[in-house]
């Protein structure tokens, strides 16, 4: 016998019960999900046939917007070698610092406006600049936390540089900086008496600092109207446009041929050893 399908399984994802925030509740359907309504849009899987001394594969080719849940991952992808190869062309051995700056529940509901959101934003590189030796660094806003995707989670990433001879607070650890001092500067930038969550981590190594970069280079598909681009502060090397090379040969890969949505699935198909025939059925 067939079970019948009852509304759970129709319309959108329903959303988890007993959710920490009543503002995600609230405005969940008049500005969260509509934005993504509007916004969420995945191109049609076009591709390019590329070749190297390795032989050749097929690389999609899509739209590169923010807003495509499928080309999204090679956006951040993209990002995070961009950030990383800036940071590399100023840093001359420095660590680069890592701030996350959360948002409290109580007083999430204010910046849910992106425009209100920005002030507070300028608001923390001004006190980073004064107060405790910002050199250079990049900012990236997250609207949503790694573990639930139902919950408005505003915070601020700065990923960032000190200036040399920035004397360090109470430690011989690279990049100490006085978090109470930073706590205390938050909860007063937000207008609140409560206790704010600050972190703050420092990255020497190549390997923990692209694993850095990748994590704030994050897109939102459906959401990217709130988070916008990252922001440099300071000034930036001028990068070389990204030529993109076979990592084992080291040729600069060439374009042999663009393939229709069509093509692009069956050479998918094919190179991963399913006939195509085989594959739709």
């Amino acid at each position: 016998m067939v079970t019948p399908r009852t509304h759970r399984f129709r319309g959108r994802r329903r959303k988890p019960q007993g959710s920490t925030l009543d503002l995600f509740e609230a405005v969940e359907d008049s500005i969260i999900l509509n934005i993504r309504q509007t916004s969420l849009s995945a191109c049609a899987a076009k591709g390019l046939k590329v070749g190297c001394l390795c032989g050749f594969r097929v690389v999609r080719s899509g739209c590169m917007k923010k807003d495509c849940p499928v080309c999204g991952q090679e956006v951040t992808k993209r990002r995070a070698r961009r950030i990383f190869d800036r940071f590399e062309k100023v840093r001359n051995g420095r660590p680069v610092l890592y701030t996350v700056l959360t948002v409290p529940p109580k007083v999430r509901s204010r910046f849910v406006v992106r425009s209100e959101w920005r002030k507070v934003v300028k608001a923390v590189i001004k006190v980073f600049k004064s107060e405790f030796g910002f050199d250079f660094g990049v900012e990236c806003s997250h609207p949503i936390s790694e573990t639930n995707e139902y919950v408005f989670h505003p915070h601020i990433n700065l990923l960032w540089l000190q200036k040399a001879g920035v004397d360090r607070h109470k430690s011989e650890i690279p990049g100490s900086i006085d978090l109470d001092k930073l706590r205390a500067r938050w909860a007063q930038i937000l207008g609140t008496a409560g206790p704010v969550d600050v972190n703050h981590q420092f990255a020497a190594t190549e390997k923990k600092i692209r694993h850095r970069c990748r994590y704030i280079a994050r897109v939102f598909p459906g959401l990217s109207s709130w988070v916008g681009s990252v922001r440099w502060y300071g000034k930036p090397p001028v990068l070389p446009p990204e030529i993109r090379k076979c990592p084992k040969c080291g040729q600069v890969f060439m374009v042999i041929d663009f393939l229709t949505e069509h093509e692009f699935l069956e050479e998918r198909a094919i190179a991963a050893g399913v006939g195509w025939r085989d594959k739709i059925r």
